[in-house]
């Protein structure tokens, strides 16, 4: 997936997790269990494998967005586009060990 860097609107973050990759992934893939972390995910459900294709329904800050997963990398990528209020959104989360020292 490629993000368009023209987009009227597009963000880009990074974070230093001190934990390994494959952990990272297994929290962040884990869809029905975002609200566990996520304060402002309300409801998550994932309406089949975690596979390119596959939807996903969820609610956050008030808002329900219907999501469909485009790109999944066990521990290396995953991507996802989602569209709610007329508005279409691209997500994008890579995962790689920088040093030595695991991160997203």
């Amino acid at each position: 997936m490629n993000v368009n860097r023209n987009a009227p609107a597009w963000a880009e973050a990074e974070t230093y997790i001190n934990a390994p990759v494959e952990l990272v992934w297994q929290v962040q893939s884990a869809f029905e269990s975002w609200r566990r972390w996520n304060r402002k995910v309300e409801t998550v459900q994932l309406e089949g494998p975690l596979q390119p294709g596959t939807t996903f329904r969820w609610k956050s800050g008030g808002a329900s967005i219907i999501s469909t997963l485009e790109e999944v990398t066990p521990g290396v990528r995953i991507g996802w586009t989602g569209r709610t209020f007329g508005i279409r959104a691209l997500h994008v989360w890579e995962f790689k060990s920088l040093d030595g020292r695991d991160s997203r």
